[in-house]
């Protein structure tokens, strides 16, 4: 069952060029996102629901790549009763534009927690789990700075991870600076009640 509205075209790159031409398409789905801008775009091509967002040409080569690295690094291993997936982008040239396509996953953890989506945020995502994909992305050698509620996505047993504008890839990793101001500013409100 789609969410959004279906596009016919020959090929996804048509679908999400399409998409940018109308108003029809707009992404509201994100509780933490409101896009003045009109960037993001939500549409259902061949029976499959995609978020498309407009990039610049080298933010949209950067997110690829780091997504393809960590994909290496962290895609597969388990935390709790979860498996950890990188959703990886396609992307999409039209002259100047460029478009970073991906398959809707489900509602981010962000608007999983303002929404009281159909399950509570303790069961949703427990400070367990949290500490748990932090020590493997720490033993991956993997800085994921956009680790924030807004890109994370859960469903059923499945942890989707999106967004990979800022990571870094070192033999070593530590709990920094930026780490830390990252969770007090963007986890806490998840964790207040635990």
């Amino acid at each position: 069952m789609s969410f959004a509205e279906t596009i016919i075209a020959m090929d996804l790159s048509e679908a999400t060029k399409l998409a940018f031409k109308s108003n029809k398409f707009d992404f509201n789905l994100n509780k933490g996102i409101i896009d003045l801008e009109r960037k993001f775009r939500f549409f259902c091509f061949k029976g499959v629901d995609y978020i498309a967002k407009q990039v610049d040409l080298n933010k949209g080569y950067r997110e690829k790549l780091n997504a393809k690295k960590f994909k290496v690094r962290v895609d597969g291993a388990r935390i709790a009763n979860y498996v950890i997936r990188v959703v990886t982008p396609i992307l999409v040239e039209d002259g100047e534009s460029l478009y970073y396509v991906t398959p809707f996953k489900g509602i981010s953890l962000e608007s999983c927690y303002y929404s009281n989506a159909k399950f509570s945020h303790d069961d949703c995502f427990s400070i367990s789990v949290l500490y748990g994909l932090l020590k493997i992305f720490i033993a991956n050698g993997v800085y994921y700075y956009d680790f924030l509620p807004r890109n994370v996505i859960i469903s059923d047993d499945v942890i989707f991870l999106i967004d990979f504008e800022n990571v870094i890839f070192q033999d070593r990793v530590f709990f920094d600076i930026r780490w830390h101001t990252n969770f007090q500013l963007n986890w806490s409100y998840i964790f207040e009640k635990s």
